[in-house]
């Protein structure tokens, strides 16, 4: 008869289920490792600049996204436009840099 040869005690187990509990232990400190070496890298990595997107190809009429870079009539208000574009690292198109800086000359 087997069936009384089995042990049926935790006692036998437990060095099994210890392991397991290291080894998910290690597991879950070193993905959290990773997981916060990859967001640093991604930190470190980021560039707005990279993220610009050329208006010409989009906007033909080269008037912006909502026409938020119409033609300026007045040197104010393309100085204001160049401290805009300044502030918010955006790069303006071919057009738009000759309208400003004629109209920058005109004052």
């Amino acid at each position: 008869m087997n069936f009384f040869l089995q042990v049926n005690e935790l006692s036998v187990d437990v060095w099994w289920l210890l392991g397991v509990a290291v080894l998910a232990v290690i597991f879950y400190f070193t993905l959290r490792y990773f997981q916060q070496r990859q967001q640093r890298r991604r930190a470190e990595r980021h560039d707005p600049k990279a993220a610009i997107v050329n208006d010409t190809n989009y906007n033909i009429d080269r008037a912006g996204m909502d026409n938020h870079r119409a033609d300026t009539t007045s040197p104010e208000e393309a100085q204001r436009a160049v401290e805009t574009l300044d502030a918010t690292d955006q790069i303006p198109t071919e057009e738009e840099f000759g309208d400003l800086r004629r109209t920058l000359k005109k004052s």
